[in-house]
């Protein structure tokens, strides 16, 4: 059997890769080569001297060949099978680069790099680039980053639990559920945690409520936030957040405006602006807006917020119809937009 330049070169990223992960205390597991079909081996943590049986993929990348022109930066050209199989795998996979000659190494979780460049519709991907200073492969990063990445991709249980919470009779176990869910970056996003948040939009706490607002808000008016309004996925949960929002019916339309009393109306995270986003969806809205109006039993503040909500938020064109609205005994609404 031959042991050419090339296998001695693969073989000391191997080498490095086994080195930083017994500094650490895990164990390295090789796949040998005649399986080795895209993955090098795994990465199994110890804790407190006891193999845990968690697990992260690796695939290592050794040798110059991999550097660009400048050396400042590690790239692997991919085939769109390759980055599925990897990308598929029912755990994490790390890619990892090393340069002998510099003693350089680089690593780039796949699944996190896949959903990056999807969101900013780089696709299909061609080219994976890493830069040799930001991150670093090597014991620390074993002990803190890889298995951080670890603790994220075994919450799919936790995910589940959580929502069989939000559909609990527990008061407290709603809240407990919707907190993880609307927070935790794989199910923020889902159509799941938008549905639930609809139907926990009318619930008796307050806060429970608002936080519902809130991610309603969020997904039907993301692409005013958004860093890519273009993105396919993006797109599909802001339509899947406009039709839950349009369906809302009339008290679920008061408790909207209801749970702005004393939020602010503008900027990200403010709540008014999550409000205007769900109502914005509903056609049914404006009449609703118009009864709360013209309803002196609510407070002005909510008042104001619908006048302002009919008028398309627009300040400009309020100020413009002064002396209509002040005709229509809609002067203590008018003064307060005015004084914001």
């Amino acid at each position: 059997m031959q042991w050419t330049k090339k296998n001695i070169v693969a073989n000391e990223g191997i080498i490095f890769l086994q080195q930083e992960i017994n500094k650490h205390g895990s164990i390295f597991r090789p796949v040998h080569q005649e399986t080795d079909i895209g993955i090098d081996g795994f990465i199994e943590f110890v804790e407190n001297e006891v193999a845990t049986g968690q697990l992260i993929a690796v695939q290592v990348k050794s040798g110059d060949s991999y550097l660009n022109s400048k050396k400042d930066e590690f790239v692997l050209s991919v085939s769109e099978k390759h980055l599925s199989y990897w990308n598929d795998f029912s755990i994490p996979v790390v890619l990892i680069f090393y340069s002998p000659t510099l003693d350089k190494s680089a690593y780039i979780e796949i699944k996190s790099f896949v959903s990056h460049e999807k969101y900013h519709d780089r696709l299909p991907i061609k080219r994976i680039e890493v830069g040799l200073e930001s991150r670093k492969f090597d014991a620390d990063a074993v002990g803190k980053n890889f298995k951080g990445l670890l603790e994220v991709y075994k919450d799919e249980k936790i995910l589940l639990d959580s929502t069989d919470k939000c559909l609990s009779d527990d008061l407290q176990k709603q809240k407990d559920g919707f907190l993880i869910l609307s927070n935790h970056p794989f199910s923020r996003d889902r159509k799941i945690t938008t549905f639930i948040a609809k139907r926990l939009l009318m619930s008796s706490d307050i806060e429970l409520a608002k936080d519902a607002l809130f991610l309603l808000g969020f997904c039907a008016g993301r692409q005013r936030w958004s860093w890519n309004p273009n993105n396919k996925e993006e797109k599909e949960i802001i339509k899947y957040a406009s039709e839950i929002c349009a369906s809302l019916a009339k008290d679920e339309i008061i408790q909207v405006v209801k749970l702005v009393e004393d939020e602010y109306w503008n900027g990200p995270e403010g709540l008014g602006e999550r409000a205007i986003d769900v109502l914005n969806c509903n056609e049914n809205a404006p009449p609703v807006l118009e009864e709360i109006l013209h309803d002196k039993t609510y407070i002005v503040q909510l008042r104001a917020f619908c006048l302002y909500l009919l008028y398309n938020c627009n300040g400009d064109l309020i100020a413009e119809d002064k002396k209509k609205l002040i005709k229509q005994n809609l002067k203590e609404e008018y003064d307060w937009i005015s004084s914001q």
